[in-house]
């Protein structure tokens, strides 16, 4: 005679674990993301300064 667990979610829907997972990370690097944005460093002016015509290669 066998007994078997009792059906809970966690044993009859193990698929849903994994979209759990990936909705967490999702909103993770969304916030992460957006964190970053809001946080960008100064952009500095660059300019191009042409060789002088006597340079050599």
């Amino acid at each position: 005679m066998t007994t078997s667990a009792p059906t809970t979610t966690k044993n009859s829907r193990p698929w849903i674990w994994i979209v759990i997972t990936l909705v967490v990370m999702v909103l993770f690097w969304s916030v992460v993301v957006t964190i970053a944005v809001k946080k960008l460093p100064d952009s500095v002016p660059v300019t191009y300064v042409s060789p002088p015509a006597d340079a050599h290669n």
